[in-house]
């Protein structure tokens, strides 16, 4: 579940979450069985999905990353290289993801608090700092 991932981040770095419970977050795909998505080898959310708004997305028939799949891709990146994704001041937009309302979450590391953040925007909102991420399942 989205809260198990967030415990499992929240010991190895500092975090802060919007939310008291991501468990109420739905995703286009469910964490409850194994399966693989692709993302770009990138640091920084992709620079090509730059502006776009979660409602944008899923008219345009792009899938991305959902809460999940985003905090999990922290973890593997901070266990490989010791550092974090999103720290160029972009955020990463998982319009895989909704919460209950139909806002969706983004995720980005924040350097001036030193944490990692869970936070979440209107569906038709966009701005410069926001990029998606394209999965491949």
């Amino acid at each position: 579940t989205p809260e198990k991932i967030f415990a499992r981040t929240k010991s190895l770095m500092h975090v802060w979450k919007h939310r008291d419970n991501l468990n109420e977050v739905t995703s286009d795909r469910k964490a409850d069985k194994d399966y693989c998505v692709w993302v770009r080898d990138r640091v920084e959310a992709d620079e090509e999905l730059k502006r776009r708004s979660a409602n944008d997305l899923k008219k345009e028939g792009i899938p991305s990353i959902t809460l999940e799949e985003r905090l999990l891709y922290e973890l593997k990146y901070f266990d490989e290289t010791g550092k974090h994704l999103d720290v160029d001041n972009n955020w990463t937009l998982c319009a895989g993801s909704r919460h209950l309302n139909g806002s969706v979450p983004y995720v980005h590391w924040y350097d001036y608090d030193d944490a990692l953040y869970v936070a979440r925007y209107h569906s038709d909102y966009r701005h410069d700092r926001i990029h998606a991420r394209s999965v491949v399942s």
